[in-house]
């Protein structure tokens, strides 16, 4: 008996899907102390292929399949006392009753020092199983309306660097 033919016997001929998005406009803020907010983004990948960023907030998938969901967030916190903030994933919606389980991620900013603000970079990784249609947004909440998802501007130095955006999003197939 011959063996299966596979649909694909060729990888190099399977295009996965990927999109990258980010935000480094002015900071991002909660409206009160414990209240949510959704994150939003204003620039993707050009290159982006099947994963699309709709209405500023809603990473939209164009195609089933397994998805690994990576972020970083940069907060800033301008109070000298240490605050929590936390972030998690809604999926087809951005009310809590949309919220993914286990999906919350806590992290202590730290409390300026002097005149600079404290600051933490978050990073978190999910794989998700998403059908075609299906959208992610992330919610973020803060013990104080101290921190923020902050953006910092290129800086001629020294040192050099460039532009750190507040929020990094991306999404490939696997």
């Amino acid at each position: 008996m011959p063996a299966p033919r596979l649909a694909h016997a060729n990888p190099s001929l399977i295009t996965k899907r990927w999109g990258s998005f980010w935000d480094a406009n002015a900071p991002q803020t909660i409206p009160s102390a414990n209240a949510t907010a959704i994150i939003t983004f204003n620039t993707s990948d050009p290159l982006s292929n099947g994963v699309s960023m709709v209405s500023g907030s809603r990473m939209t998938f164009a195609t089933a399949g397994v998805y690994s969901i990576t972020f970083s967030i940069q907060w800033s916190n301008s109070s000298a006392t240490a605050y929590d903030s936390q972030v998690w994933l809604r999926k087809n919606g951005i009310t809590s009753a949309f919220d993914v389980a286990d999906s919350n991620s806590r992290f202590t900013v730290t409390g300026k020092h002097g005149a600079t603000h404290g600051h933490i970079i978050g990073t978190v990784n999910f794989v998700m199983t998403l059908a075609a249609g299906d959208y992610l947004v992330l919610a973020w909440s803060a013990e104080d309306v101290a921190v923020t998802i902050e953006t910092t501007a290129a800086s001629a130095g020294p040192p050099q660097v460039p532009r750190t955006p507040g929020i990094i999003l991306t999404a490939t197939q696997v």
